[in-house]
């Protein structure tokens, strides 16, 4: 299973943590559901055009730019439960095999050189439009420079960029066979995908826009270098959007993973959002959807630590029981019917619900049934992930009011203020901005306290 990682410049931000999400939501029903084993590669891409923008703006080299933006990556993935790859290549420690298959391409007529650098060829490659894209009518310019006299094809897509003097760095050039320069985007997954797993991947996940061009220029690189059909299959998730347009650096529309989810639960409350929806369709994000989805996970962690004392069971033939068994079935069809994890969710709080008002009763409580619906949710949440600590609460965790940062205690003043002037309003939107912060204001005989939301 390969997986097209970030490009390691700046944080990701949640609209790219879907994708990432989303294969994670697959690797857990085939580890979980399947049995199946997952080698699952999800490379870094640590050399482009951003890359050497953000370092010639910061006066510091590719390695320390990249090396920080990893490591933050790393510890979102941690913090929204993806389950680690079994490895994340670096595009840069694989220039030597990039080089290699940019000759072969060449060898075998599909690549040629220009002032600019080396380039694929698509006049020679028959299939080209067809592998992933599957419409030959939506092909068009791919790089920056595709359109330029000395290329034969405007659909031409660079495989090696040979050194622009004064605008690339020192760190991110190589000498080489082809000339001195830097891979191309496309050619760092190709080869990187035929070093780890070999000439045939039985998966290749991400997001919908990079369908084409380049999922499309990976398959076409592999095949024309000699692996026929090299993916068995592609799967692709669809945009999170704010108001009607897609979350992007490039439209400067974007949220971080700290920034929209500065709490443990707000985060684990953005995982449910993602996990719990269809993952072709669009998803549209607004503070009140989130805010739903950590309500959901608020809601299962409350049932769970009411049924703490409860052992799980194989259920009996009464009512709870039965209920269970078919929320069961209904959730094992949902997740193996392309991921149709509404469903799923839906059969999920189909035990939630029944479970919540069996513990309510004030005669017999169905111990059975409970244990049945304990265990089958702890079974779902194999899949779903949010039954978890993020690393931020396990640190704060025991640290009382001191967890709550200046900012928050600053707030609380200007509430205190406002009250003091009968500003109700204002009272209450500040109180409301303090819980976005993951904090809840009690008000007491002795003041205001704060309390974890």
């Amino acid at each position: 299973m390969y997986t097209c990682g970030p490009t390691v410049y700046a944080p990701a931000h949640i609209g790219n943590f879907r994708a990432f999400l989303t294969y994670d939501l697959l690797k857990r029903v085939l580890i979980h559901v399947y049995n199946f084993k997952v080698e699952h590669v999800l490379n870094l891409t640590d050399v482009d055009d951003k890359i050497i923008k953000a370092c010639r703006e910061q006066g510091i080299c590719r390695e320390e730019l990249t090396g920080k933006y990893t490591e933050i990556f790393k510890k979102d993935l941690n913090n929204l439960n993806i389950i680690p790859a079994t490895s994340y290549p670096l595009a840069t420690d694989y220039i030597d095999e990039m080089v290699e298959m940019i000759l072969e391409l060449k060898e075998k007529g599909y690549a040629y050189e220009t002032e600019e650098g080396w380039w694929y060829d698509v006049s020679k490659d028959k299939d080209y439009g067809s592998r992933v894209t599957q419409n030959r009518e939506i092909i068009t310019p791919t790089d920056s420079t595709s359109d330029s006299a000395s290329a034969s094809e405007s659909a031409d897509f660079a495989l090696w960029k040979f050194e622009k003097p004064n605008i690339d760095v020192p760190s991110a050039l190589w000498d080489t066979p082809l000339g001195r320069g830097r891979p191309g985007w496309h050619i760092e997954c190709s080869a990187i995908s035929l070093k780890e797993l070999g000439p045939k991947i039985d998966l290749h996940m991400g997001g919908v826009d990079l369908t084409f061009p380049h999922h499309e220029n990976e398959a076409a690189q592999c095949e024309s270098y000699g692996c026929g059909n090299w993916c068995g299959c592609w799967l692709h998730n669809g945009f999170v959007n704010i108001g009607k347009e897609k979350m992007s650096k490039s439209l400067n529309n974007f949220k971080t993973l700290d920034n929209s989810c500065p709490t443990g639960t707000r985060k684990r409350g953005y995982r449910w959002m993602v996990v719990s929806s269809y993952y072709r369709s669009s998803l549209t994000y607004t503070e009140e959807s989130l805010s739903a989805a950590e309500g959901a996970v608020k809601r299962v962690d409350k049932l769970m630590k009411s049924l703490e004392g409860i052992e799980v069971t194989q259920g009996s033939d009464s009512e709870l029981s039965k209920l269970v068994s078919s929320a069961r079935q209904i959730f094992l069809i949902a997740v193996s019917d392309d991921l149709k994890m509404p469903r799923a969710a839906a059969a999920m709080f189909d035990i939630v619900k029944a479970s919540e008002k069996e513990v309510r009763k004030d005669d017999e409580v169905d111990v059975v049934g409970l244990g049945w619906a304990k265990s089958c949710l702890l079974e779902f949440d194999s899949v779903f992930g949010i039954l978890y600590t993020p690393e931020e609460d396990e640190i704060a965790e025991g640290s009382g009011e001191e967890e709550a940062g200046e900012d928050v205690w600053k707030l609380v003043e200007e509430r205190k203020e406002a009250k003091k002037e009968k500003d109700w309003g204002r009272a209450d939107a500040i109180r409301d901005e303090i819980k976005k912060l993951g904090w809840v204001v009690v008000d007491g005989k002795d003041g205001a306290k704060l309390e974890k939301a």
